[in-house]
């Protein structure tokens, strides 16, 4: 998948002008084939105008650019502009795991690798704390029973009934920056999501922390000691879902303070 982001700086007294032709454009193009997604955007900072692309291919982005529509509407639009920024344009196949990962729930009975497992741990403990404190501690589960009773822990943690491994993240409270420790495990906790991801596994983040009736059943569960949290628990393995990249990327959500 193609994602192309545009950035405009329209003149001021041809916004409206713009966004009626530019309208136009995104009607034909989003007739096109391989055209995933195309819109047009206000940023809400006065004159400042995206438009947002998805295609299937390169080819369909080259296949759009010379398309009639575009060059039409484009030599229109050229004269109502101020400024336009260079074109942004992702190949996200070619992206890391941040773009691939997303929440898996359904797993094979295949079994993840010792070697897996350790490449799994290692990326969650590369994450970043505060002070450097590495508050974290690992604790890699196999045990039928005992991911079948953490999985009573709420009406959301069924994929442990589902999964043969899961990997329990705890804090550490005796360090430095205790006000900090549950920061430095949701690093933790995202790293070992994209390391899952790049082993070509899924996995889903399921919280502990800070609910107290999950908390209690796994602390009783492991006897686990008072100045230790557990704080989320991540089950994972092959999965049986169908590989889907959702792009995210919200232009409305983004502020810029110049």
């Amino acid at each position: 998948m193609i994602r192309v982001v545009v950035e405009i700086q329209v003149k001021d007294e041809k916004k409206l002008e713009f966004l009626n032709i530019a309208q136009n454009l995104v009607a034909e193009s989003r007739k096109e084939k391989g055209c995933i997604e195309y819109n047009l955007i206000d940023s809400g900072i006065e004159n400042q105008l995206y438009f947002v692309e998805k295609w299937e291919s390169m080819e369909d982005l080259k296949n759009h650019a010379a398309a009639p529509h575009s060059k039409k509407y484009g030599e229109l639009l050229k004269e109502l502009k101020e400024v336009e920024l260079p074109v942004e344009v992702y190949e996200t196949e070619k992206r890391d795991s941040i773009i691939k990962r997303r929440s898996i729930r359904n797993y094979t009975n295949d079994i993840v690798s010792n070697d897996i497992v350790d490449r799994i741990i290692r990326a969650g403990m590369f994450a970043p704390s505060a002070g450097n404190q590495q508050g974290w501690e690992f604790v890699v589960i196999r045990n039928r029973k005992i991911l079948d009773d953490l999985a009573k822990m709420s009406p959301y943690a069924t994929p442990l009934n589902k999964a043969n491994i899961a990997i329990l993240i705890l804090g550490n409270k005796n360090v430095r920056f205790p006000q900090n420790l549950e920061q430095d495990l949701s690093a933790a906790t995202q790293n070992i999501l994209l390391q899952i991801t790049e082993e070509g596994l899924g996995g889903v983040w399921l919280g502990i922390s800070p609910e107290n009736d999950r908390m209690e059943l796994v602390k009783n569960s492991l006897n686990l000691n008072d100045n230790i949290i557990p704080f989320a628990i991540v089950p994972f393995g092959y999965s049986t879902e169908k590989e889907k990249i959702v792009d995210r990327y919200d232009l409305t959500k983004v502020w810029n303070i110049d």
